[in-house]
């Protein structure tokens, strides 16, 4: 019994404890790392090289729910290798929701 209540503890972590929006803009403005756009390779660049508002609010997005948003921060940490831990990916993710998603949080 103790194990399944820590392995559902451990399994909504990231959504248990209060994410902090702000730190999660910080995050989202500040983080740099290497990648290629337009051909050029920068090692400067950061989410909103390229992320656009728009990207997060036109009708056919990509996040249907919170945990999609979470889904998709997680993503782009490990393809960018910023190297976030799971507390900054939730607080990224709440960032984002609430600034343009709007989803309940789950």
């Amino acid at each position: 019994m103790k194990i399944h209540a820590l392995v559902l503890t451990l399994a909504i972590s990231p959504f248990a404890f209060g994410a902090d929006a702000d730190s999660g803009r910080e995050l989202y403005e500040e983080t740099e790392f290497e990648k290629e756009i337009n051909g050029e390779m920068m090692s400067d660049a950061t989410c909103s090289s390229c992320h656009v508002p728009n990207d997060f609010t036109k009708a056919d997005r990509k996040a249907e729910n919170y945990r999609g948003v979470h889904w998709w921060v997680n993503a782009c940490n490990q393809a960018m290798n910023t190297a976030w831990f799971p507390e900054e990916v939730d607080d990224v993710t709440a960032y984002l929701n609430r600034e343009f998603y709007k989803f309940p949080e789950e």
